[in-house]
């Protein structure tokens, strides 16, 4: 593939304007928290990080993130491979499976939880009515029904 060089004014312009923004989107609510913690001086800073609890935690967070990119990086690559390799039946189920984080974003996955299972949530009349039949009502029947609009919004992108 060959690279393109821009020779307008208007193409410089358009790709500064763009590069522009994008870096305002970066820098900006990174200078925000910066000036947020940084705010009282850097004392509170550093007495905060040489609590033990704070210390723990960030060993907890350090080493369960380790372990969670470990697995990730092995499953991933193992289902790479299958899905690419192989044809078998149910692979665009799994394909679909696969595309699930990326058809809903974090903050909206988030959302679709807080709603789902929040205080005041739409799981709460569910368990209401369910009472009277309780085994189908858990939470393992429950969970899926939000990943049911992915699944076909999957199968119609295919």
């Amino acid at each position: 593939m060959r690279e393109l060089t821009p020779r307008s004014f208007p193409a410089l312009a358009l790709i500064f304007i763009v590069v522009a923004y994008a870096l305002i989107l970066l820098v900006v609510p990174f200078v925000t928290m910066l000036q947020g913690a940084l705010g009282d001086g850097l004392a509170p800073v550093l007495k905060t990080f040489g609590d033990p609890a704070v210390q723990h935690a960030l060993l907890v967070t350090f080493i369960l993130s380790t372990i969670a990119v470990s697995i990730n990086g092995v499953f991933g690559l193992v289902t790479a491979w299958v899905l690419v390799r192989h044809r078998f039946v149910g692979r665009r189920f799994f394909d679909s499976l696969v595309d699930i984080p990326f058809v809903f974003a974090t903050p909206i996955a988030g959302y679709a939880v807080i709603i789902m299972f929040g205080r005041g949530g739409l799981r709460q009349p569910l368990s209401r009515l369910c009472s009277r039949i309780r085994p189908f009502c858990s939470s393992k029947f429950l969970f899926p029904y939000p990943l049911l609009p992915a699944r076909f919004s999957l199968y119609s992108a295919h």
